[in-house]
């Protein structure tokens, strides 16, 4: 049997649970050459990629001269890379993905670098598909940095526990940390989105459910063995609401060429962070920035850049995050808010409450334990948060700021209904609660929502703001923070 007769026969089990994951409709017609071709295609041209993925804005990872890279996952991680190539020939030894994307970047900004990436993903993989090769595609290449993409298999096995998947990463990074004390780890989170035209997502509530509970034992092990975690999942269904998921997926699992890019980015973006020579921790100040999508999207690093060098943010956003409970993401419930917690910041701005405006959480009935009508619940929970951060050992200082205005006209026919009941709820509801928490707590109050109130043509979706709206708004919060009094 040929290779490309083996692949191909590969492609056909996995495309059973592919379909049974995002339904059937997605996948009709959608053979294994053309999965192929559609996701080895290089993106060669900033017009593929679109501007706000390919402004890679990182500082050169403090890396040794030399260090060697590697990468470990599955199909996403795998491209089409060839074992055989000249390592030289970076489109063939590290396949067309976020492995090759990620060196073309640091070579442009640091030539004579001399990093040695290393691409070990394998299609089809589990961990413990990994952990059977470990050694030889691991351990004995010696690496200096690890980063491993893993999960999504792992999911589609129904027989697979999440405590088999937990027992077995844990292994690979038991073994690599015992025999390189010192290794620098990167850990992301598998992901999937819905995608498609048949509205039958009712399919993706189980699975999707499953893999959220994978994803937690990836946050687990990147706090045991303190390394960098990426929030893979979290930033695709940002990226998704601002676009639609076929702009960063072919089916929902296996990234466009712009998804790749996406990748790259936040990989670099999170490792320069982690592993930048700069100052000293004992020097900078931390600002943890608590938040929604808003939040998660990227203004914590564009407020860093307008504080200075002696300031590190630290991003707490969560894609559709609440602080009332019985939503999809309440705040408190999320890995974010312990990040936050333990962030040891000297400042931390909230901005929270423009998922609450949501007439379905506002004014439908939700699953709670509060006694009392929302308005009381989104009060109490927000005075709730403020006393835990307070609580904190580092003693941060409060920086309250109102949710950015909602703009109906920009939503899309389909949403312009609910943005518009969001926009009502906010402005009537939600904002006044958030003053009277600011004046009963005596914290600082930053009016983002009236100071982007005149920048509609900055909105992308009614609910999202573009860059430029995000340097706007961090042109306030950047000088409310330079008015705090210093400890």
């Amino acid at each position: 049997m040929t290779l490309e007769k083996m692949k191909k026969r590969s492609f056909k089990k996995k495309l059973k649970w592919i379909t049974a994951l995002m339904g059937s409709a997605l996948l009709t017609g959608f053979t294994w050459a053309e999965e192929r071709q559609a996701g080895l295609k290089e993106v060669s041209n900033d017009a593929d990629v679109g501007p706000d993925v390919i402004t890679y804005d990182f500082r050169l990872p403090a890396f040794k001269k030399g260090a060697r890279i590697l990468f470990m996952g599955d199909s996403v991680t795998d491209m089409g890379w060839d074992r055989k190539a000249d390592p030289n020939d970076t489109k063939k030894y590290l396949g067309h993905c976020y492995v090759r994307f990620a060196l073309e970047q640091i070579n442009a900004k640091m030539p004579g670098n001399q990093f040695v990436f290393i691409n070990r993903g394998i299609q089809g993989n589990t961990v413990a598909d990994l952990r059977k090769r470990w050694q030889r595609d691991a351990l004995d290449l010696k690496p200096d940095v690890l980063s491993i993409l893993i999960g999504v298999n792992d999911v589609a096995k129904k027989d697979l526990t999440v405590a088999s998947f937990e027992t077995d990463y844990r292994a690979i990074l038991e073994q690599s940390r015992k025999i390189k004390p010192d290794l620098k780890i990167i850990l992301l989170d598998p992901l999937a989105i819905k995608i498609g035209t048949t509205g039958n997502y009712a399919r993706w509530d189980r699975p999707l459910g499953r893999m959220q509970e994978f994803r937690e034992v990836v946050s687990k092990l990147a706090r045991e063995f303190d390394a960098v975690h990426i929030r893979t999942q979290e930033v695709f269904e940002a990226a998704a609401q601002a676009t639609s998921g076929g702009d960063w997926l072919h089916d929902g699992i296996h990234p466009t060429g712009k998804g790749h890019r996406l990748i790259t980015k936040q990989w670099l973006k999170a490792v320069s962070e982690r592993w930048q020579a700069t100052l000293s921790a004992q020097t900078q100040q931390i600002i943890a920035c608590v938040g929604d999508s808003n939040t998660l999207r990227g203004y914590p690093k564009i407020l860093q850049q307008k504080l200075g060098a002696e300031w590190k943010a630290v991003n707490c956003g969560v894609s559709a995050a609440t602080i009332l409970d019985g939503s999809l993401r309440p705040f408190h419930k999320m890995e974010q808010y312990k990040t936050a917690l333990s962030s040891k910041a000297n400042v931390i701005i909230i901005m929270l409450g423009t998922n609450d405006a949501n007439p379905r959480w506002w004014d439908a009935e939700r699953e709670t334990a509060f006694e009392g009508p929302p308005a009381a619940e989104f009060k109490a929970g927000y005075l709730k948060l403020i006393k835990d951060l307070q609580a904190m050992d580092s003693k941060p200082q409060l920086l309250l700021a109102t949710p950015l205005p909602v703009f109906p006209q920009r939503a899309k026919p389909a949403s312009q209904e609910n943005t518009e009941g969001r926009r009502a709820n906010l402005v009537n509801k939600v904002i006044p609660l958030i003053r009277e928490v600011a004046a009963e707590t005596k914290l600082p109050l930053v009016d983002i929502h009236g100071y982007l109130s005149d920048s509609e043509s900055l909105s992308t979706d009614g609910v999202h703001f573009n860059n430029a709206g995000d340097v706007k708004m961090c042109e306030a919060l950047a000088t409310a923070v330079k008015k705090l009094k210093q400890p």
